[in-house]
Order: C-alpha cells, then structure tokens, then sequence
C-alpha cells in the first residue's frame, strides 16, 4: 500500500491514519467483502485489539493477522478469528 500511496517502498513510512484512509477507499470502492492484512497487529495485545477494530471501522470483513510462534510458543494460531458484520 506503500508503494501505491506514496510512491515509496514498504519500510514502515506510511502512518497507521494513512493506511486507514486507504483502507476506507478500498472498502468504499467496492461491493464485496474484504480481507484485509493487518500485519502482526502492531504490537502488544491492546495494539491489536485497536487493529482489529480499526479495520472493522473502515469497513472490513475481516483481518489476518500474523503470529510469530517463536514469540508466542503456546499460542495456537487456529484459534485466532475476528470477523466482522458489514452493515
């Protein structure tokens, strides 16, 4: 998304405002569900809790977010959902 906005490529440059405005188009611009890649959520626990609902805010079906095991080593990816209800 980087690239497409900012003509950079994707080293960490764009702000989290800036991807949510372009999430909000995307979702905006067309009639189906959409998936989006929330990356690694951002952080801690709460950081990703506050993704999750950004995504679903601009319009989303629903988020990936990526698991690092070798972080989290108990942590069962599988069980890992959010989706949310487009209105």
């Amino acid at each position: 998304m980087s690239a497409a906005r900012l003509a950079v490529p994707d080293v960490g440059l764009i702000t989290v405002s800036e991807m949510l405005d372009q999430r909000r188009a995307i979702c905006q611009a067309v009639s189906i569900p959409v998936i989006g890649d929330g990356d690694t959520g951002h952080g801690n626990p709460v950081n990703v809790r506050r993704t999750v609902e950004q995504f679903g805010r601009a319009g989303f079906a629903g988020v990936m977010i990526e698991v690092d095991l070798t972080q989290t080593p108990r942590l069962n990816p599988f069980l890992i959902r959010a989706t949310f209800q487009r209105h």
